[in-house]
């Protein structure tokens, strides 16, 4: 006989270890599998910026992020930063000051988070060279600080939320893939077929990330459905620069003036961690470094960090392209497969805002039988999952 789970969540990344942990917190028998190892898929090659502060376009967005935010304070109390990998300091952006289209973002952004009660400073050049000493601000640059923001080390988060899912019932299956699924005659999910053998289950939680449209195709028995699945798959392109001895690493996430949205932070070795949107747009799927995308990167970290000028040589960088799971209107898709009763899908962009929230959400969504309120606008019912584009699985 094969094993069973009240819950098999489908992902090994930030969300589904988030699931399968808020799950095994509330008594639930649950089996996690994973394609390769915890993390090696758009987990391990992103930003980890904790932040509500980029959504600003939308209040409802907007808002349900900095619950995320705040989720990550009330972690940080419990376990510790350290132990959750989250590095605090804030988020920084500037402009300089004939950038009118600059400043015109950064006003309109003041504006609407100021007036959604959400954490931001307006600067000036003496405050942001209080900020971060180690960088030169144009006199009459203006920028926003938002004091709550950080970032998360995921090697470090994944370790941790393994130890709890293995603490309580789970069992984490890595480089064991979900290739079927076996259904009741109601249409209701059985089991979930693997490698290893079937895992009999009551529902399943399909938190795979770019795989989530190949994997509804197999679950709903509908190959086209993974064609139509409203899932963008979005590559970015990130270089991570070595320490150079005697400089002074930013302390905060940055975004300085730049016409293709630069932003950096430190990492744990004392390094560099940077993208662009010129970088995202020169990357593909194939894994392959754009060279000539990532050195303009480069000489701009350089030039903002170290003083660089032409001539000089640049520092130690390596690059990697991860490719994001991005919902067709940008918003998550989270709740129960229409087609298919006691699967559930989890998918968003701003995975690591959201990863702990969305798992609390969609556990007490699994055990009580009805969405959470919060959880309502993000329900796969909405319009854009019946929409009759194609999209890329």
């Amino acid at each position: 006989m094969g094993e069973t789970a009240d819950v098999v969540v489908v992902g090994g990344g930030v969300l589904g270890l988030a699931v399968a942990w808020e799950l095994t917190e509330r008594r639930l028998k649950v089996v996690l599998l994973e394609t390769g190892a915890l993390g090696s898929g758009v987990t391990g090659t992103s930003f980890h910026w904790i932040n509500a502060s980029s959504k600003f376009e939308d209040e409802s967005y907007h808002r349900f992020n900095a619950a995320g935010v705040q989720l990550y304070e009330e972690l940080v109390a419990t376990w510790g930063a350290e132990t959750l990998g989250f590095v605090g300091g804030g988020w920084l952006s500037w402009c300089d000051p004939d950038d009118e289209i600059g400043r015109g973002r950064l006003n309109a952004m003041q504006s609407r988070l100021s007036g959604w009660d959400y954490s931001l400073q307006a600067v000036d050049a003496s405050d942001m060279a209080e900020l971060e000493p180690g960088l030169t601000f144009v006199p009459g640059s203006a920028g926003l600080y938002a004091p709550r923001e950080g970032w998360v080390d995921s090697a470090r988060l994944l370790a941790f939320m393994d130890r709890r899912v293995r603490i309580g019932r789970g069992h984490i299956r890595s480089n064991c893939p979900a290739t079927g699924f076996k259904h009741r005659a109601d249409g209701r999910v059985e089991a979930v077929i693997t490698p290893e053998g079937p895992v009999a289950t009551n529902s399943v939680v399909l938190a795979a990330g770019c795989d989530t449209p190949r994997l509804v195709g197999l679950v709903t028995g509908d190959a086209a459905r993974a064609q139509t699945f409203p899932l963008r798959r979005v590559p970015g392109l990130l270089l991570e620069v070595a320490p150079i001895a005697g400089e002074h690493p930013p302390r905060r996430i940055l975004e300085p003036p730049d016409p293709h949205r630069l932003h950096l932070r430190m990492t744990l070795g004392g390094g560099v961690l940077a993208g662009a949107d010129d970088g995202d747009a020169a990357a593909t799927e194939s894994g392959a470094i754009p060279a000539r995308a990532a050195v303009s990167v480069l000489r701009r970290i350089s030039r903002l960090l170290y003083g660089w000028r032409p001539g000089q040589q640049l520092p130690p960088w390596r690059g990697r392209v991860g490719v994001r799971p991005i919902p067709a209107d940008g918003l998550p898709l989270v709740g129960p497969l229409p087609e298919t009763e006691s699967v559930y899908v989890a998918v968003s962009h701003s995975g690591m805002t959201l990863a702990p929230l969305i798992a609390r959400l969609l556990a007490d969504h699994i055990v009580a039988g009805c969405a959470p309120q919060a959880l309502l606008p993000y329900r796969l019912e909405r319009a854009v999952y019946q929409a009759d584009a194609e999209y890329p699985a």
